[in-house]
C-alpha cells in the first residue's frame, strides 16, 4: 500500500499485496489528506485509483485526531495466507503512527467462506461510517461492489488473482471510482517451469478448482495457454462443492502417474485435497508457504 499525496509516490507499505512477502522497505509519513493507492510491485502493470482520487475518495485523516477512525476489515475465512493479510494490513497502518484503540479501531469480520452472509456482513460495516473497508479475496470484493455501490465509502481489495476478469476493475492502469487494490497474480509460465523441475518430462497436470470462482478460471486459463508451447497438457478437475473433493481427486487417477498433480483450490479445501491425493500417490504442487509449513502440502509429495 502507498500513503502520499502525488500519483507517483513511493511505497510507504512494504508487501503490496499486504501479505508481507514484498522485500520492499520504503516508508514515506502520513501527512493530513494523505492519500491511499494501492499497487502490485511484483506486477508489471500496477492498479491505481486514478479515478479515486481525484474524487478525493482514498483519504485518511491525520492520526493526530482526537476521535479513532474506523475501518472496516472484510475477510472470506480464516486461514494464514487471509490472516497475513490483515495482520500486515494493520501492522503498517501502526507503522504510520495508527494506534489500534486510540487513532483507528478495526471492525473486522469473516465470512467463514460462506457467500450467502457476504451482504449482511458488509452492511454491518457500512453501518460503523468506516473511512474505507479491506476486502480479502475476490467473493468479498465482488460482493462489496455491489453491496457497497453508492455507499461513498473506499474499497481496497487484495489477495486477489484477476481482478479484471472479476470485473472489480476494468484494467490494470486504472481503479473503480470507489475501488482499487492490489493482484497476487503468479506466472504460469514460471509454474510449469518449477514443476518440470521437479517432475521431469511432465505431460499432464491435473488442476482442481472451484468453476464458479473467477480466480480459479483465471489460473485455469493462463496454464493451459502456458502449457501448450511446453507440451503440458493441463486435465481439469472441476469442483465447487469441498465435500466432493475426494471424488474428483480420483477422477485424475487415470493420468500417469509421473505426470500428475495438483493446483489451487478454497483455502479450506486444502486439507481434504492434500489426503486424498496422498490416498491415490499423486504428487501435491503448491505454492504456499503456509501450507507447506502446516504439513498439508509440499513442493512435491508422492
Amino acid at each position: 500500500m502507498v500513503l502520499s499525496e502525488k500519483p507517483a509516490s513511493i511505497p510507504a507499505f512494504a508487501g503490496t499485496c499486504f501479505s508481507g512477502s514484498c522485500s520492499a522497505q520504503h516508508r514515506a509519513p502520513l501527512r493530513e489528506g494523505a492519500i491511499i493507492e494501492v499497487v502490485h510491485a511484483h506486477h508489471p502493470s500496477r492498479l491505481r485509483g486514478r479515478r479515486a482520487r481525484r474524487r478525493g475518495l482514498f483519504a485518511l485523516v491525520p492520526a493526530s485526531r482526537a476521535d479513532p477512525i474506523h475501518i472496516g476489515i472484510a475477510q472470506w475465512g480464516r486461514h494464514p495466507q487471509l490472516d497475513a493479510v490483515s495482520q500486515t494490513f494493520k501492522a503498517e497502518l501502526a507503522k504510520q503512527g495508527y494506534v489500534e484503540g486510540k487513532d483507528v479501531v478495526y471492525d473486522w469480520e469473516v465470512a467463514n467462506f460462506d457467500a450467502s452472509i457476504l451482504p449482511q456482513l458488509l452492511n454491518k460495516l457500512k453501518s460503523a461510517s468506516p473511512k474505507l473497508i479491506l476486502t480479502i479475496s475476490t467473493p468479498v470484493a465482488q460482493s462489496a461492489k455491489q453491496t457497497l455501490k453508492g455507499a461513498g465509502i473506499p474499497i481496497v481489495f487484495a489477495a486477489i488473482t484477476d481482478p479484471i476478469k472479476a470485473k472489480l476493475v476494468s484494467d490494470w492502469q486504472h481503479g473503480a471510482d470507489d475501488m482499487t487494490g492490489s493482484s497476487d497474480q503468479q506466472n504460469a509460465e514460471s509454474i510449469l517451469a518449477f514443476t518440470r523441475k521437479l517432475i521431469p518430462g511432465i505431460k499432464k497436470l491435473g488442476m482442481l478448482y472451484n468453476p464458479g470462482e473467477d480466480n480459479n478460471l483465471s489460473i485455469l486459463e493462463r496454464l493451459k495457454a502456458a502449457g501448450k508451447p511446453l507440451g503440458i497438457e493441463i486435465v481439469e478437475a472441476g469442483c465447487d462443492n469441498p465435500a466432493d473433493i475426494p471424488i474428483r481427486v480420483a477422477s485424475l487417477k487415470g493420468a500417469p502417474r509421473r505426470c500428475s498433480c495438483l493446483r489451487r483450490h478454497d483455502a479450506a479445501a486444502i486439507p481434504a485435497i492434500s489426503a486424498s491425493a496422498g490416498q491415490i500417490g499423486l504428487p501435491v504442487i503448491n505454492s504456499s508457504r503456509s501450507r507447506r509449513a502446516t504439513g498439508w502440502c509440499s513442493p512435491a509429495t508422492r
